[in-house]
């Protein structure tokens, strides 16, 4: 019997490390930049600003994900802030035309948002 609960432990445990390994890794703020300055156009001053703030917001969520908060719907609720926040900061340092694109961009992303309607399926 006993080593019958080891095994099934050792199972559920190389389950739970490839499901870990399976989740999609959120996009750097390289990524996020590049992503940015083709989609907007962005001039060469708005690309070092923009990616002031996306640094910024990267050591929020990095202080966030070390300090941890206990349930997951606090959570999500403190990374929406943080990005609503980004997003805010993006929007000051565009140009009309390009709020215009931003705008488009940010529906397009909420639709492929894990757990929004018609989007991915939420992560577990």
């Amino acid at each position: 019997m006993r080593m019958k609960s080891i095994t099934i432990g050792i199972a559920l445990g190389i389950l739970a490390v490839s499901l870990a390994a399976a989740q999609p890794k959120p996009p750097s703020k390289e990524e996020r930049l590049r992503h940015l300055k083709e989609g907007l156009e962005l001039t060469t001053e708005q690309i070092k600003l923009v990616d002031q703030v996306l640094a910024a917001t990267d050591k929020k969520v990095g202080e966030l994900r070390k300090n941890g908060i206990g349930d997951p719907r606090s959570y999500m609720e403190a990374m929406k802030k943080i990005f609503d926040e980004e997003d805010a900061k993006i929007e000051q340092i565009l140009t009309d035309v390009q709020k215009t694109t931003f705008a488009k961009m940010k529906e397009e992303r909420e639709k492929h948002r894990p757990g929004a309607p018609g989007g991915a399926p939420p992560r577990s």
